[in-house]
Order: structure tokens, then C-alpha cells, then sequence
């Protein structure tokens, strides 16, 4: 990441989260479209992203026929539209359909 973004991340505020963002010796960056095809191939249901009360408004604003956030295409836009919302990492709900 841009170095101005890390001092606007959380993770630079804690030691051990800091020592991950920073230093972690196998860091993966996902983009949301490969998030989608990884879930797919592991045969799990995206349930949704976790997140902050804001960040669903403006979704579901951008995004009104997608009420329940469950369209990557749709997510994959509104990252590109807003990165800050991702700057940390995803958190995501699954489940396994067999």
C-alpha cells in the first residue's frame, strides 16, 4: 500500500496488527473478483461482506437492486469506487453447501 494509507489504517495502531500489515512474510492481496471465483471453486455460499453501517448505506445506495449485497460484480465496482472501505482486508460470511 501507498505509504499515506498506512497511517490511515487501524492495523498500524496495534503492534501485532501492524506487524502483519507490514511484515507479513506471505501476504495474498485478493481482488473481489478472484474472492468470487476462490469461493466458487471451494463449493462454499457467499453470505456476505461484514461490514460498517456507512459503508451499506452507500452500497445500497449505488446499489439498489442488489438489496442484500450479494452481487461481486456489484462489489467489485463499489471497490473500485471506494478502496478505503477494503483497506484492511475482507471479512466475509460463508457457508458450506454440502
Amino acid at each position: 500500500p501507498e505509504v499515506a494509507a498506512l497511517f490511515i489504517s487501524p492495523d498500524f495502531y496495534s503492534l501485532s496488527t501492524c506487524r502483519d500489515l507490514l511484515f507479513h512474510v506471505q501476504e495474498h492481496r485478493f481482488s473481489v473478483s478472484q474472492l468470487a471465483e476462490s469461493i466458487a471453486d471451494l463449493g462454499l455460499e457467499f453470505l456476505g461482506f461484514e461490514l460498517s453501517g456507512a459503508a451499506w448505506r452507500l452500497y445500497r445506495d449505488r446499489f439498489p437492486g442488489d438489496p442484500d449485497g450479494l452481487d461481486f460484480a456489484n462489489w467489485a465496482m463499489f471497490e473500485q469506487e471506494n478502496p478505503g472501505y477494503f483497506g484492511s482486508m475482507y471479512r466475509i460470511w460463508l457457508r458450506h453447501q454440502g
